[in-house]
C-alpha cells in the first residue's frame, strides 16, 4: 500500500468518526448561525502567495518548531496572500480546531488543505469557517462534480489540484465553463502523490496548458525567489509554499519584490 493509500484509507476512517460525532444537521446549522463573510482570491497585480501551516509531513517529520498561531501572524506581516491549513492530523498533525483558532487570528482567505471525498467535509470545511477547499481531482475524481459544486454553493472558493496533463484534459469542461470563471482555481502540484518527490519545475513543463480564464497556481517545492519568479513569468498567479516558508518566512516578501520587479521591467 503507498503512503497515498494509507492517509485515504485513514482519512475514510475519520470521516466515519466524524459523522457519528457532529451529525450533519448540526454542522449546516453551525454554518446558518455563522457570521463569517466569505474571501476569496482574485487576479492581482502581483503574485499572490499561499504561505502553508503543516505541523508534519510524512516523507519530512516534524516539521513545525514554533506556534502556529504566531507563525500564521508572522505570515501576514511578511505579504502573505492567504494561510494554507492542513487538517489532517495522522499523517500531518494538523486538525480543524487549529483552522478555526487561525481563522479568528487573521483577517487573511484561510485554505483548508486535507484529502477532501465526502460532501459531509464539504459542509464541516464551512462550518469550521474556511474561506477555501482543496480538491485534489485525482482521489475524488468519481464525485468530483458533486464536491465542486456544492463547495461553490456553500461560498468555498475550490481549488483543483491537478498532477499531470490528462487531469488538465479531463477538466476542460469546467476550466472552460463560463459559469465556473473567476470563481475557482487550477493547481499543479509539484508533489508525485505516489512517490512524494517534488520538483517546482513540473509546474513550468504543464504552464503552456493552462487556461487563460481562471487563477493558476504552482504548489509546492518552491524554494527560492528567481523559482517563483520563473512561475510568475511563467503565468501562475498564485504559489503555495510549504516547507520552505516556514523555515524562512521573510522568503515572502522576498518573492514580492522579485515579481514586482521583474512586471516594473
Amino acid at each position: 500500500m503507498t503512503i497515498l493509500e494509507e492517509i485515504i484509507l485513514q482519512a475514510r476512517s475519520e470521516l466515519e468518526l466524524a459523522k457519528n460525532q457532529i451529525p450533519l444537521e448540526q454542522l449546516q446549522q453551525q454554518i446558518v448561525n455563522s457570521q463569517h463573510p466569505p474571501k476569496v482570491l482574485t487576479r492581482a497585480q502581483n503574485v499572490q502567495i499561499i504561505a502553508e501551516i503543516k505541523p508534519k509531513s510524512p516523507s519530512a517529520g516534524q516539521l513545525l518548531t514554533t506556534d502556529p498561531l504566531e507563525l500564521a501572524k508572522t505570515y501576514e506581516n511578511y505579504q502573505a496572500s492567504a494561510l494554507s491549513v492542513l487538517t489532517n492530523q495522522q499523517f500531518f498533525g494538523g486538525s480543524l480546531d487549529l483552522l478555526s483558532q487561525i481563522r479568528r487570528l487573521t483577517s487573511l482567505p484561510v485554505l483548508r488543505k486535507d484529502f477532501i471525498v465526502d460532501p459531509y467535509q464539504v459542509y464541516q470545511t464551512k462550518a469550521y469557517q474556511a474561506d477555501l477547499i482543496l480538491l485534489i481531482y485525482q482521489i475524488c475524481s468519481d464525485n468530483f462534480q458533486e464536491l465542486l459544486d456544492l463547495s461553490l454553493k456553500l461560498g468555498l472558493q475550490p481549488l483543483i489540484e491537478v498532477y499531470d496533463a490528462k487531469e488538465i484534459q479531463a477538466l476542460q469542461p469546467i476550466l472552460h465553463n463560463p459559469d465556473y470563471a473567476g470563481q475557482i482555481i487550477l493547481g499543479i502540484n509539484n508533489r508525485n502523490l505516489r512517490t512524494f518527490e517534488v520538483d517546482y519545475a513540473h509546474s513550468l513543463q504543464l504552464a503552456p496548458l493552462l487556461p487563460k480564464n481562471v487563477l493558476t497556481a504552482s504548489l509546492s517545492g518552491i524554494q527560492t525567489a528567481s523559482q517563483a519568479q520563473e512561475l510568475w513569468r511563467n503565468g501562475f498567479d498564485i504559489l503555495l509554499i510549504g516547507q520552505t516558508a516556514m523555515q524562512n518566512p521573510s522568503l515572502l516578501s522576498e518573492i514580492h519584490q522579485a515579481c514586482q520587479s521583474q512586471k516594473d521591467n
